[in-house]
This record gives structure tokens, sequence and C-alpha cells, in this order.
């Protein structure tokens, strides 16, 4: 499921990617992908190149797609759409991430908020 309730506050996820909250304890919460998943609108220049290979300038516009708040309820965005969003204090994104021995990113620690 993409969302869970925990101490009468439900964590959404709206990423399009499966999320796994490492807690104090760590106990994990695994989160599946979102199925509403706002995104930040992006206009892409290209400014140049290095040899056959482009360069792009991007400019970052709107959050496009981001529910309303609703009580008792923090949606789980990715930061970029978090920090875009501003004041909006019922926006998280995934903390600091964990890794297994390979690199490979196993889950996050708590979540970062504005």
């Amino acid at each position: 499921m993409s969302s869970i309730v925990i101490n009468g506050t439900t964590l959404m996820n709206c990423t399009p990617h499966p999320i796994a909250l490492i807690g104090k304890d760590g106990e994990t919460v695994a989160l599946a992908k979102g199925t509403v998943v706002p995104r930040v609108a992006v206009i892409n220049e290209e400014v140049g190149s290095v040899g056959n290979i482009q360069l792009f300038r991007s400019t970052y516009g709107a959050v496009e797609g981001l529910p309303g708040p609703v009580e008792n309820t923090v949606l789980i965005v990715s930061m970029l759409v978090r920090i875009a969003s501003g004041a909006r204090t019922d926006l998280a994104s995934p903390g600091v991430l964990t890794r297994d021995p390979e690199g490979k990113i196993i889950g996050a620690t708590g979540l970062s908020v504005n």
C-alpha cells in the first residue's frame, strides 16, 4: 500500500518509487510507489556541447499535480517538489539515505521537511 497511518498521521507516498523508511529503532516501514506523483515543470535549453554531448540549462517552474493539504496527512514527495512548494508544512521527502555494502539504497532514515 502507498500509505500508512502512524500515531494518527497518514504518511502517503507521492513518488514513483517504493520507499522504505527506517525508524529510530531500526524497524522499517515499506510504502509502495504512489499513484499520485506531483512534478516540477522544467524547461531544458541547450547551451552548448562537449563533443557530441549536449549541455543543457534547466529552468524550473510551477509544481504540477500536487494535492491540497489534508488534515493529519504528510505527503512524501521528491525533494525538488518539497523545496519548490515553499511554506507547505505537510510535505516531506526521504531523509538520510541508507545503503547496503554494495552501495545500493535500501531505505531512508527519517523524512526531511521544510
